[in-house]
């Protein structure tokens, strides 16, 4: 097997000190990274300057470079695909603003549902009117429950 020459991907983390494109490319607990490598069938490593927290070891011929994705497999069809892939968030990152990004979303879900705090509020039906949307105590037909208690001592409503 004869390992295709390998690929860099630089990461504007420069020009956009904003977004967190570590974060975004490799996602909650390595998925969004895992998948990409599935997808494309290559294997891909975050380097350079931000790739690694501080007081751990770092490939030394990268340390000073750029925040770039290496991309390495053994065809160069799979690093082409995975080089797609990895611009494809890149790209989505830097032209859309964050509340519109659906990768992130998805990716905020995802963790959510990996931590058990996921509170999926589309498809419930309020235990109030049963209506979709919304939860009990946000229902906007609140009703007054207690307005039919009569005391039993005093005998008022």
């Amino acid at each position: 097997m004869t390992l295709s020459p390998p690929s860099r991907v630089y990461i504007p983390a420069k020009e956009f000190p904003e977004i967190n494109f570590f974060g975004l490319l490799v996602g909650p607990r390595g998925n969004s990274l895992k998948k990409m490598e599935r997808e494309s069938g290559a294997k891909i490593s975050i380097r350079g300057r931000g790739s690694v927290k501080e007081g751990k070891t770092q490939f030394a011929d990268d340390a000073e470079e750029d925040l770039h994705c290496f991309v390495t497999a053994d065809s160069q069809d799979k690093v082409a695909a995975c080089v797609k892939l990895i611009n494809e968030v890149i790209t989505m990152a830097a032209s859309t603003p964050e509340s519109q990004n659906d990768h992130k979303r998805n990716q905020l879900r995802e963790l959510a549902i990996l931590t058990g705090t996921l509170r999926d509020d589309e498809n419930q039906l309020c235990k109030n009117c049963g209506a979709a949307g919304h939860r009990q105590f946000d229902c906007p037909e609140h009703k007054n429950f207690t307005a039919g208690v009569v005391c039993h001592v005093c005998a008022r409503v």
